[in-house]
């Protein structure tokens, strides 16, 4: 489900701004000043949004491995878990 939510910065980030970079291409310039924006924001929140959902990543991985180490029992977070942490991870990026 990680895996999920990990795609989604990307998504955000490369469609509207594949977008925008085939306007500004067909225009030959940049068209608008709200375009730029947009495609920042996404630059922004994609880059950001990749980093904090890898942490989140990481913070399972190393959960499991340390439980593994001392020979307990993981259990691996809920879809609920995963989709609070991953979506405050997106409201953050966001703001």
């Amino acid at each position: 489900l990680f895996l999920i939510y990990l795609m989604i910065p990307d998504l955000v980030y490369n469609i509207p701004g594949g977008v925008v970079y085939f306007m500004n291409f067909i225009a030959g310039a940049h068209i608008s000043v709200t375009a730029c924006k947009i495609e920042s924001f996404c630059t922004v929140f994609g880059l950001s949004g990749n980093c904090w959902i890898n942490t989140l990543i990481a913070l399972e991985l190393y959960r499991m491995l340390k439980d593994s180490y001392i020979r307990k029992h993981y259990f691996p977070p809920s879809v609920r878990t995963v989709s609070i942490r991953c979506l405050t991870a997106y409201l953050f990026c966001a703001s």
